[in-house]
């Protein structure tokens, strides 16, 4: 069976203001499963958050890099839906500005009506909620970006719901009391969920097998780091099919290596939700057959 790692990421602040009874999120297993959709060319990537009991906050938003690299490709936005107008406007007007910075995404489903998705600044996505709060036990499905964008891992932060007027003093406090907006900064995300998910990315504008190989090899390395692969068996399968793929290519025998990508791309089938995780699986998968569509 597989287990699921959680990564738990606090700063640590040196003055008084950790002995506050602040909401922070200690640990938080998010979930991430992809599907594509061939007739439209679209991967969905749905989210699942599950607060743990030992948190002390209840989590408000999920925000997500979805930044575009230089030299990568402009994805369409053809068939990209969104759950209410308002996400389908702040996206118009957004993405106007951001698209040579940010994938290209659609929001159609959220888990409620008290629930908002945008682009932002920050090139990220946030998804957050004005009320209804996931609290401490509790778990949210129904989170569904899409994109033509490919998995890769991306980094998430989840943030709970903060009242500065409750918990920190007023910023003209001139008493002992009294706290840096430095400070109060820090605080903010030190109460944070730092951690890892699988998102969109762009693929590159010149693309080489031999590179794409390359980032297949780097992926499976940190989806193990991550906890994601549990198997060494596994892994060392895996490190065999794409090392002869890597010989294959070099050799320019692209047939032969075609098919030591379907053959890698069965076991993967055969070991998700065994050995690998859904993020695992989704990494590997669509990105293996994304490479053996470019081999001719």
């Amino acid at each position: 069976m597989l287990t699921r790692t959680i990564l738990i990421l606090v700063s640590v602040l040196p003055y008084r203001s950790l002995s506050q009874n602040y909401p922070f999120l200690k640990a938080v297993d998010i979930t991430s499963t992809v599907s594509y959709d061939t007739s439209k060319s679209l991967y969905s990537y749905s989210y699942t958050l599950e607060s743990a009991k030992s948190n002390v906050g209840s989590i408000q938003k999920l925000e997500m890099d979805i930044s575009r690299g230089p030299n990568t490709l402009n994805l369409d936005t053809t068939g990209l839906t969104f759950d209410s107008e308002f996400e389908l406007n702040n996206f118009r007007e957004r993405y106007a500005q951001l698209s040579s910075k940010t994938v290209s995404i659609g929001i159609p489903v959220l888990p409620g009506r008290e629930w908002v998705g945008m682009l932002t600044n920050r090139y990220t996505v946030s998804i957050s909620a004005d009320s209804a709060f996931i609290k401490p036990g509790g778990i949210v499905k129904s989170i569904v970006i899409t994109s033509r964008g490919l998995p890769s891992i991306r980094v998430c932060v989840i943030s709970p719901n903060f009242q500065d007027d409750l918990l920190f003093p007023s910023i003209e406090d001139t008493s002992a009391n009294a706290m840096t907006i430095a400070q109060m900064d820090s605080i903010r995300d030190a109460v944070n969920y730092h951690g890892w998910t699988i998102g969109p990315t762009a693929p590159p504008v010149n693309f080489t097998s031999a590179t794409w190989l390359d980032t297949l090899i780097s992926y499976k390395h940190q989806a193990l780091n991550l906890g994601w692969i549990d198997n060494q068996g596994i892994v060392n399968s895996l490190d065999q099919k794409l090392d002869n793929a890597k010989s294959q290519l070099q050799k320019g025998d692209t047939a032969a290596a075609k098919n030591t990508l379907r053959a890698l791309v069965n076991e993967v089938e055969a070991q998700n939700g065994k050995h690998l995780t859904s993020e695992a699986y989704a990494l590997l998968r669509y990105n293996t057959e994304y490479l053996i569509s470019k081999l001719h």
